[in-house]
């Protein structure tokens, strides 16, 4: 991706436990720390932990879909307006891909990438439990991606990204490489995940889940916590957004992606293949490593993600590290699954246009195996290019560059 802009981010929206307005998320975000409450789908008799990040019930779940689905839908058509591109004709003039309108000679010049880890098993899980019956193509995954594109009219390239907590991240790199290889002018991308019952039970079971609320880095932290929502980006190849004179909140740089090879569920502790995904971004960029001026981490809270992590980013920056800010977004919002890569996309590039980087929530002592810098309080800073990291079971791991926009 290197040379000139060539992807930009011109839309957000977000459905998410801060809320779902662009401007409340981020004021949340920078100043509250909220607590997780009992989720009222789990079961306190199976379960001994019942505590999640969940979305408000005002914006949970539109009739006939599942969660996931409502979440993406809504946070696209949040995202488009953001992005001051047609809802109603989303092919038209004023539209995504220009004129011809639906069906018409642009038609296909939009599409939909979206990651996710469990999709719609809410569907399943309400009927388990006496609720009404779903059939297997109701609740699977491709059914986030095949909603957003039939609501918005997008015929171009369509696809699910479902590779656990990476997938977000490897969304946004799918979707940005299809611009640049021509395959269309715009995306709609990012993540969405509702809390799962299945997943939830795992992270108990793994006895993974802490008790209090989400802490990365902290020294108390026992596990992380279940989360949900969905983040969406619109991405747009620079040359279309000028075309209509749409300003970005940032430039998708650079992206790499790696595999441990090493456990289904348990990162490589050495971090060696998450260290080679930020290098791979870096080079995809053409940038060095003492081009970064921060990173929306992926922070889960447990000890060994964390601690992989930070010695990983060390390795990397080396005598700079103290000197990076560092935020992990699921403090405010949990582990959000196939939707937290997104989130903390999202969030660097309200970073770049607001030139504010926020907190990470409830570090109060810094565990002394986790060398790196998060904030304690929001910072003013003029960051140039800041880094996005995303890491799964499976051994995935993802990388993005997100650099300054147009107008800075």
């Amino acid at each position: 991706m290197t040379g000139g802009p060539g992807v930009v981010v011109t839309g957000l929206g977000v459905v998410s436990p801060l809320g779902d307005d662009l401007e409340v998320f981020w004021r949340r975000l920078c100043s509250e720390e909220p607590r997780p409450t009992p989720h009222p789908h789990i079961r306190a008799d199976l379960m001994q932990y019942q505590h999640t990040y969940s979305v408000p019930s005002r914006s949970e779940t539109a009739p006939g879909l599942g969660r996931a689905t409502s979440f993406a839908l809504r946070a696209t058509t949040a995202a488009l307006q953001d992005a001051g591109l047609s809802l109603g004709s989303t092919d038209g003039p004023d539209g995504l891909a220009g004129p011809g309108g639906p069906g018409g000679p642009a038609g296909g010049r939009t599409g939909v990438v979206v990651g996710t880890a469990t999709g719609d098993e809410d569907l399943l899980e309400d009927e388990r439990s006496g609720g009404q019956a779903v059939s297997p193509l109701d609740r699977d995954v491709f059914g986030v991606t095949g909603h957003i594109a039939d609501r918005f009219h997008l015929t171009g390239p369509n696809a699910v990204v479902n590779t656990a907590c990476s997938a977000g991240c490897h969304s946004l790199g799918l979707a940005g490489d299809l611009i640049l290889a021509g395959a269309a002018d715009v995306m709609v991308a990012g993540g969405t995940d509702s809390v799962c019952r299945v997943a939830h039970a795992a992270f108990n079971q793994l006895r993974a889940v802490d008790p209090e609320a989400c802490r990365p880095f902290d020294t108390g932290r026992k596990g992380t916590v279940y989360g949900e929502g969905a983040a969406i980006l619109i991405l747009e190849s620079a040359d279309h957004a000028r075309s209509r004179g749409a300003t970005w909140y940032a430039e998708l740089k650079g992206t790499g992606q790696s595999a441990d090879a090493f456990h289904p569920t348990a990162p490589d502790p050495a971090g060696d293949q998450a260290r080679t995904a930020i290098e791979r971004a870096l080079r995809d960029a053409g940038l060095d490593p003492g081009d970064i001026d921060g990173v929306a981490c992926h922070g889960t809270g447990t000890r060994l993600n964390d601690v992989t992590e930070a010695t990983s980013l060390a390795e990397v920056f080396g005598d700079r590290i103290d000197r990076i800010p560092v935020c992990a977004v699921k403090s405010q919002l949990g582990h959000s699954a196939g939707a937290s890569g997104a989130f903390s996309a999202l969030v660097a590039a309200l970073i770049l246009r607001r030139r504010l980087f926020p907190p990470t929530a409830r570090l109060r002592d810094l565990d002394p195996d986790c060398p790196v810098r998060p904030l304690r309080e929001a910072t003013p800073m003029r960051p140039r290019n800041l880094l996005v990291s995303a890491y799964s079971f499976g051994g995935s791991n993802v990388a993005l560059i997100l650099g300054s926009g147009a107008d800075d």
